[in-house]
């Protein structure tokens, strides 16, 4: 088939009103537990009633799991996906020297993902579920007590493959102030826009290309938190009294928390593998970070008070990096698979199932922390 899009589990939530004519951006809702009792509403479907138990608090939210596009062979999409619009949600902004304003109000907009799975290419899918348990995975997993069985890897699926991704990702856009609840809130402008996001992965890479080439991230990590007015950032953990903002990921037993509380933008990979024709060569572990955060700055000598003056930081890091230029390479390459210690390399006569190549001829270093 040329085309297919189906899903299981899919679930659809709505607490909605149109506004009050006054103030278009407040959303009232109906409390059904307080206005019908515990069970709430209950709604006539011909068979057994559907019970509408929504406590007060507008929204409008949706889930799928097990969600499949696929075009072809060429593009394959699988996971479980879900997306929240919230009505109003207050939160902590954290604004510098001006100190931190609680109780910002909030219009949300959410969206979340699990065990994703994504292959571009020719002769896919990578991997799919194949024994037909609701899980896609290239290994045995137990997950709230119930353990989902690998699925086969197509070996002759040619592409870009994108393995277990997870996200979590909110849009919070600020209501009019409430001045006289909350006198400190007018210094947020309505329309400020606070995005936050944490993606992870296991796994995205090339397959099924020649031996001579090589190009695999594990491990990766992608966190966000920016705003569109300088020096305003939401802090989550409201001053280390909130775990953060659970995100729904369309599994429950998987939520992605947001706990951030500082201006952040963060890239990871936990074991980069790249090899080019045994010509250049690159393994190891390495982070990108750009950072607002507080620090001792002195000034003539004289020291400034934490949050008068904000630092931007740029911070990259590497471990256990492996790097070769040359012919015949790459001259070290971790080659024992172990996922405890994924790209190192011991002492010249510690390596293990054989990482040293002896034929290679260039220029290389070897287990670079920095």
């Amino acid at each position: 088939d040329i085309f297919q899009l189906f899903g299981q589990d899919i679930e659809v939530r709505m607490n909605w009103s149109d506004g009050w004519e006054g103030s278009p951006e407040t959303t009232p809702s109906i409390d059904f537990v307080k206005s019908f009792g515990p069970q709430g509403l209950a709604v006539p479907t011909g068979g057994e009633p559907i019970y509408i138990d929504f406590a007060g608090g507008a929204f409008i939210e949706a889930s799928i799991k097990n969600a499949t596009l696929m075009l072809s062979q060429f593009v394959y999409v699988q996971g479980d996906f879900a997306f929240r619009k919230g009505g109003s949600r207050e939160v902590t902004v954290d604004y510098g020297i001006l100190g931190t304003i609680k109780g910002v109000r909030t219009n949300t907009i959410e969206f979340g993902a699990s065990n994703v799975q994504a292959f571009i290419g020719v002769g896919g899918p990578y991997i799919q579920d194949s024994n037909r348990d609701g899980y896609v995975t290239d290994r045995d997993v137990t997950e709230g007590g119930v353990t989902y069985k690998a699925d086969p890897i197509n070996t002759s699926a040619i592409g870009l493959v994108v393995n277990d991704l997870e996200f979590g990702m909110t849009i919070l856009t600020t209501q009019a102030p409430n001045i006289l609840a909350n006198p400190k809130s007018i210094l947020v402008p309505e329309g400020t826009k606070f995005t936050a996001m944490r993606a992870t992965g296991k796994q995205i890479a090339m397959v099924g290309l020649p031996e001579e080439l090589e190009f695999s991230f594990e491990d990766v990590l992608f966190e966000l938190n920016q705003s569109d007015q300088d020096g305003m950032i939401v802090d989550f953990t409201d001053g280390g009294k909130s775990e953060g903002m659970a995100i729904n990921t369309g599994n429950p037993n998987r939520p992605m928390v947001l706990d951030f509380n500082e201006d952040m933008l963060t890239a990871s990979i936990g074991y980069a593998r790249i090899n080019i024709a045994g010509v250049l060569a690159l393994e190891g572990g390495i982070t990108l970070q750009r950072r607002t955060m507080d620090a001792d700055i002195y000034i003539a000598g004289i020291a400034m008070p934490r949050g008068v003056v904000g630092v931007d930081a740029l911070v990259l890091g590497g471990r256990n990096v492996t790097a070769f230029a040359g012919i015949n390479g790459p001259y070290v390459t971790d080659k024992d698979t172990d996922p405890n210690d994924p790209g190192y390399h011991d002492t010249a006569d510690e390596y293990a199932a054989g990482d040293v190549n002896e034929d290679a001829i260039g220029f290389s270093i070897v287990n670079l922390d920095f």
